[in-house]
């Protein structure tokens, strides 16, 4: 289902708004899985810039689109958040240093074109590294102190600012 249409499924209400127990439907919704209470919790702060205990649709929005670094237009990409979801093992909403470091490592294959599975391994070290750096400069940023998981939102920054450096 689509985000939007998640969005008006959940809205009870239908107030334009979503409280704690519609976030947790729109998430299980999406995510064909019932969310964890503290998963949720953890979600609602991330996405209620307002404060204000509840989501509206533009809230919404900005938690899931990625700015285009060209253009600086912002656009919805399905297949990042599939690969999020993907590799969100345990389906909690964030990625831990191992699943981060395997979507690297994912990532990057169609860049190796050519490299070998051997060259491909061992240059997963290399990638563990450059998760380990990654999550501690997007964690210090975010002001939450030393942390073993990255959000959604951690994880967009990480993908726009990779696209704004291979430019």
């Amino acid at each position: 289902m689509l985000p939007m249409a998640c969005f008006s499924a959940t809205d009870i209400n239908n107030d334009n708004e979503l409280d704690v127990m519609e976030l947790k439907n729109l998430f299980w919704l999406l995510d064909d899985k019932e969310p964890e209470n503290a998963r949720v919790q953890k979600e609602m702060k991330a996405i209620d810039r307002d404060g204000g205990g509840s989501v509206d649709r533009l809230e919404w929005i900005a938690y899931l689109v990625s700015p285009d670094p060209v253009t600086g237009s912002s656009y919805f990409d399905f297949e990042l958040r599939n690969s999020f979801m993907h590799f969100d093992d345990n389906a909690d909403g964030f990625i831990n240093l191992q699943e981060f470091a395997a979507f690297l490592k994912e990532d990057v294959k169609h860049l190796l074109a050519g490299v070998t599975m051997q060259e491909v391994e061992s240059l997963a070290k290399i990638f563990e590294s450059h998760a380990r750096e990654m999550k501690k400069l997007l964690t210090s940023e975010e002001g939450g102190g030393a942390r073993n998981v990255i959000s959604w939102n951690e994880f967009k920054l990480f993908r726009t600012r990779c696209k704004k450096r291979r430019e």
